[in-house]
């Protein structure tokens, strides 16, 4: 690979993904470390087939307006790849014009944006405001979006091999989107908008679990189930601590979201977190007496706008009990079940890391478009402890 793969015809209304990226992870004289380059080199055959168009600031053609042809393509997008790293991070142009229209049109038509680790940066504490850049008021951390690979484990530290499986797995979950048009599904609350409902306001509230954060993954373990329970694809993430022997969990979504989800808590159907007792919910800022949901019960809520809601109690009390068993595990035992599995080394952190990290990350995978899935996760776990 000496130069940028050949431009392929695509069909006009093939689905376009936009590539963001810094222009300096992409001008390092050896080619396997421009990293724009080595995806879209990947994504060639998607072109070739005329299944989509990967597009990025290099398509812009001489005389065209720079600023506004960016902006077009990214409202035609279905999906981005973001090629983060420190440059990345410190672009203007990306922080203050790409990233908050990526993140109003995933929640308002369900732009699915994937993101890339190519050098270690502070993805993990840098957040975005949105849809204004410095007002917002949306904010989200950016990595709540769940990652192709660890943020420890940048493009950078990985073998060649490894970098191909890891933009070859980008490469199929885009394949399935532009395949899929029914997996582009908006959020509750743009569905609503649509339908020509009142919008639900998004609203700050908190989630009070008993316990302490015992390694860098239980916060994001905690929050993707927030956000699995009350299918709030819009939920964000703003603080995470530990209070006085108690989890404290600061998030920002929907309101009519919340509601369900304080819901199931006050009638007892929800007691628990990834194993942590439940201690309190609330919101962190009054709501109007007009706008407040709590009043109606679960039944009466619309269940059109919140898919899946009756399916979610199993779901989650399978990942919980996956976590225990998995957490039980002695390091040789666990290291027979990745190698049973064969999950990719750069999705589960090394044997040198805590448990709970390695546990976080499998079922990160398993449930992953790539993944082998938690019932197949079970079904092993249980011929491994049970043997027949």
């Amino acid at each position: 690979m000496t130069a940028a793969p050949a431009k392929a015809k695509t069909m006009p209304d093939s689905p376009r993904i936009f590539i963001c990226y810094a222009r300096a992870d992409n001008e390092n004289p050896d080619p396997y470390k421009c990293w724009m380059n080595r995806l879209l080199e990947m994504l060639g055959p998607l072109e070739l087939q005329g299944l989509a168009k990967a597009w990025s600031d290099e398509d812009v053609e001489p005389g065209e307006d720079w600023h506004r042809t960016i902006q077009d393509s990214l409202d035609q997008a279905v999906a981005a790849v973001l090629m983060i790293s420190p440059a990345f991070l410190n672009s203007k142009y990306i922080r203050n014009s790409e990233i908050p229209v990526l993140l109003k049109n995933a929640e308002e038509r369900g732009v699915k944006i994937l993101p890339i680790i190519v050098r270690r940066c502070l993805y993990e504490e840098i957040k975005f405001k949105y849809p204004d850049p410095l007002e917002g008021p949306e904010e989200l951390l950016l990595s709540s979006i769940q990652a192709a690979n660890p943020a420890n484990k940048p493009l950078l530290s990985m073998t060649e091999d490894e970098q191909d499986e890891t933009l070859l797995k980008i490469a199929r979950k885009l394949k399935g989107i532009v395949e899929n048009p029914s997996a582009r599904k908006p959020t509750a609350q743009s569905s609503a908008n649509s339908a020509g409902a009142q919008p639900s306001s998004r609203v700050t509230w908190q989630i009070v679990l008993d316990g302490e954060l015992s390694n860098t993954f239980d916060d994001k373990l905690y929050f993707q189930s927030l956000k699995d329970i009350s299918c709030d694809e819009s939920l964000s993430s703003i603080a995470e601590e530990s209070i006085n022997g108690s989890i404290c969990l600061t998030v920002k979504g929907a309101e009519a979201n919340y509601t369900v989800l304080e819901s199931l808590i006050n009638s007892g159907q929800l007691q628990e977190i990834c194993g942590k007792r439940i201690e309190q919910i609330r919101l962190t800022q009054a709501l109007p007496t007009s706008g407040r949901l709590a009043d109606q019960s679960l039944s009466q809520l619309n269940p059109a706008m919140l898919p899946g809601l009756n399916n979610l109690s199993d779901s989650i009390q399978k990942r919980l009990r996956l976590s225990q068993v998995l957490s039980s595990l002695p390091s040789a035992q666990f290291g027979q079940i990745l190698f049973a599995l064969q999950a990719p080394r750069e999705s589960i952190p090394g044997p040198s890391a805590p448990l709970g990290d390695r546990v976080a990350g499998l079922l990160e995978w398993a449930e992953s478009p790539i993944g082998c899935g938690l019932d197949t996760l079970e079904t092993l776990l249980n011929d491994f402890i049970t043997p027949r």
